[in-house]
């Protein structure tokens, strides 16, 4: 589980993220990785999502 030593950010405070490219991981508390994903800007890619459902489809 590598992704484990990523940085991250609680979803309460995705308004901190980054304006930079980057991978991101969406995980549930059991450590269930949901999805995986990529994107030029990802504070814009999760503030443009109101939850991880949307991000993912409906993967979830």
């Amino acid at each position: 589980m590598e992704w484990k030593s990523w940085q991250n950010l609680p979803f309460a405070e995705r308004d901190r993220l980054p304006e930079a490219s980057g991978i991101y991981i969406i995980v549930d508390s059991n450590d269930r990785v949901w999805y995986v994903g990529k994107s030029t800007n990802l504070k814009n890619r999760w503030l443009a999502r109101r939850n991880p459902r949307q991000l993912a489809g409906e993967m979830l």
